[in-house]
């Protein structure tokens, strides 16, 4: 579920995160948000992700978190090291983001690996997911870097496409709706008392 909740949203900001902190803090943001862009893959991976990591200590794979750790801090310092002898940010945070997101996506997949999750079931549901998104993010991608479309219709056209994703995604499952149900049905009660 957290991938399919979260996939789009972050394949927008991978998309439009300058245009989004641009319009939302100001043109000097800019930047900022060239850097979200960058991240984000390693963002996404470290949120759908980072809840299977808890599993190195649950089963007792010390080993497996000690060498993540270390493969983590090498693949950090080089990426920092590459993109300062290059003085290039963007290859620094580039390389940060790609090879953390690897080492979290690889640890990830062998606890899932461990408690018998099957591996090509989840590759379906990333592919799926992906697959789903895609006409958004090309119909966003196409009007920035085709058309030029102007950043505030850039961020209607993207939430004007998340709409119609979360809205299909509330429709189709069920687990999601009475999630939402119930969370609802707490705040509502919560209110009376």
């Amino acid at each position: 579920h957290m991938t399919r909740l979260s996939m789009l949203a972050f394949l927008l900001l991978a998309v439009l995160g300058d245009n989004l902190f641009a319009f939302v803090f100001g043109a000097r943001w800019a930047d900022a948000g060239v850097y979200g862009q960058i991240l984000s893959f390693s963002i996404f991976i470290n949120f759908i992700m980072g809840p299977s990591l808890v599993l190195v200590n649950v089963l007792e794979k010390q080993e497996v978190g000690l060498i993540f750790n270390i493969v983590n801090a090498v693949a950090s310092f080089a990426s920092i090291i590459i993109g300062g002898l290059l003085t290039n940010i963007y290859l620094a945070l580039s390389l940060l983001s790609l090879l953390n997101g690897l080492a979290v996506f690889g640890v990830g997949l062998l606890m899932m690996y461990f408690v018998g999750l099957s591996l090509s079931k989840i590759f379906s549901t990333l592919l799926k997911c992906f697959l789903t998104c895609m006409p958004i993010i090309i119909v966003v991608a196409v009007a920035k870097w085709y058309f030029s479309v102007p950043s505030i219709y850039l961020l209607i056209i993207g939430a004007f496409g998340a709409v119609l994703y979360y809205g299909k995604l509330l429709k189709d499952d069920k687990l999601l709706q009475s999630t939402i149900v119930a969370v609802l049905g707490k705040y509502r009660f919560a209110g009376r008392n």
